[in-house]
């Protein structure tokens, strides 16, 4: 089992309250009393979860926009990443960033940063799950189930619990959590006016947590309240978690390591000091 890293929330709180001094100090860098921007951007991204195999390569393309005032930058990216059954791209990665950033140089510039927000998946609408069929299930668990006085008779229960299949639906086309903690490092160079070109390297810290995951601890906390209510043997509760594909959610298994790598054209408007 991966040994999980309790370090890194730790160090990004560290980074954050840095930068936040730094900005504070005269002299040390410079932030823009107002800056917006929009860029169009090749992205490589990639992390510990299962979520990131879905990808045969790890690249995508997007767009971000964001905005920065006195140092506190609020940024926001969407990146189209390509599926493995390379049709067009219709996997898309979103994350939102709250934090501090900081610039050094004027034309060729250094940025460094550190963050917090959520991150999003959305694949493809795959195929329905099949849905409950107790009669998988043992005569034994059939009778006790019948015989809890929950449901009238079997195809009342396999309604209910079809219930959460059909959120499974919708939710499998999800991944969602939180960026505990996100270092950001770039360096651009800015022509004209409005123009910057440049690459950036990001890491951060998640919770990181799908629909599919979500669906099977609601259908195992259901199976749970439904077995202590009726008071049924611990092998029924089993047997049914097996047949309605229940699970808990593991905390351990949520949480890790984010890491890309941006190539990015930028137009941005900044109002100086």
């Amino acid at each position: 089992m991966r040994r999980n890293d309790h370090r890194a929330p730790a160090v990004g709180a560290a980074l954050l309250t840095t930068l936040t001094t730094l900005a504070l100090l005269p002299g040390v860098a410079h932030a823009d009393a107002l800056k917006f921007w929009f860029a169009a951007r090749g992205n490589y991204f990639s992390g510990q979860s299962d979520l990131f195999q879905e990808f045969d390569e790890p690249f995508g393309g997007g767009l971000e926009a964001g905005l920065e005032f006195l140092g506190i930058t609020l940024f926001a990216d969407a990146t189209s990443m390509i599926p493995k059954s390379g049709a067009i791209p219709d996997q898309w990665l979103f994350t939102g960033n709250l934090g501090v950033d900081l610039t050094f140089g004027t034309n060729l510039r250094f940025h460094i940063g550190a963050y917090t927000g959520p991150i999003l998946f959305l694949f493809p609408q795959g195929d329905p799950p099949a849905g409950v069929d107790f009669d998988r299930l043992s005569p034994e668990t059939r009778q006790a189930i019948e015989e809890s006085g929950q449901f009238e008779d079997l195809m009342a229960a396999e309604d209910e619990f079809n219930r959460y299949s059909q959120q499974e639906a919708e939710l499998s086309r999800l991944a969602f959590g939180w960026n505990l903690g996100r270092a950001r490092l770039a360096l651009d160079y800015k022509f004209g006016k409005i123009f910057a070109i440049g690459v950036a390297g990001q890491v951060g810290y998640h919770y990181l947590i799908s629909g599919e995951q979500a669906a099977a601890g609601a259908k195992n906390a259901a199976i749970d309240n439904f077995a202590a209510q009726y008071m049924l043997p611990d092998q029924v509760a089993q047997e049914l978690r097996s047949v309605v594909g229940a699970s808990p959610v593991n905390p351990d298994d949520l949480n890790g390591l984010n890491y890309d790598a941006t190539l990015y054209f930028r137009f941005e408007f900044t109002t100086a000091n």
